[in-house]
């Protein structure tokens, strides 16, 4: 994966991105539960997807330690791949780690040869949702009660197709 330093007027992280490995799980369900009240990833469902042919889960890291996560799902018989979990730790909110992973989100998905990145996020999660639509994904759908505790959500797409011969 890609290097990339952030700076923010308030800090400056030199962020890594690198495949998530299962001695990541501990720090992962840690992040998952700090984030997250309901619809949280099971650690079977992390154990399932790293390593999956058909997924990339992505950690950030600074100084050594993991400050966020992004999991990006692909499908062989489709041109869309899901950018399907993301998370960053609350001691790290503010400071870019959610927007160099959603970079690091899309850069993976042109480099598996999808030309377009989907994801859905709460309609009550303005910071998500401005992080979203300011890394230039549309609103493509409401989805009413779509999560399990019956809150409503938004579908988001983005094309990447120009992202595509970046990547390679």
């Amino acid at each position: 994966m890609a290097e990339m330093t952030e700076t923010t007027p308030r800090n400056r992280l030199e962020m890594t991105t690198r495949l998530a490995r299962i001695s990541d799980l501990d720090r992962l369900i840690e992040i998952e539960q700090a984030c997250f009240s309901s619809d949280r990833l099971s650690r079977r469902s992390f154990v399932r997807q790293i390593g999956n042919d058909r997924s990339a889960v992505l950690v950030a890291e600074t100084g050594g330690a993991i400050a966020g996560y992004a999991m990006v799902l692909f499908r062989c018989t489709s041109a869309i791949a899901r950018l399907y979990s993301l998370a960053v730790d609350p001691a790290y909110r503010g400071r870019s780690v959610g927007r160099f992973l959603v970079s690091e989100a899309e850069r993976a998905a042109a480099s598996r040869g999808a030309e377009r990145l989907r994801l859905e996020a709460r309609l009550g999660n303005k910071r998500a949702r401005s992080l979203y639509v300011s890394a230039g994904f549309q609103e493509i759908r409401d989805l009413p009660q779509y999560y399990a505790d019956g809150g409503d959500g938004i579908r988001f797409e983005k094309v990447l197709t120009n992202r595509r011969a970046k990547a390679q």
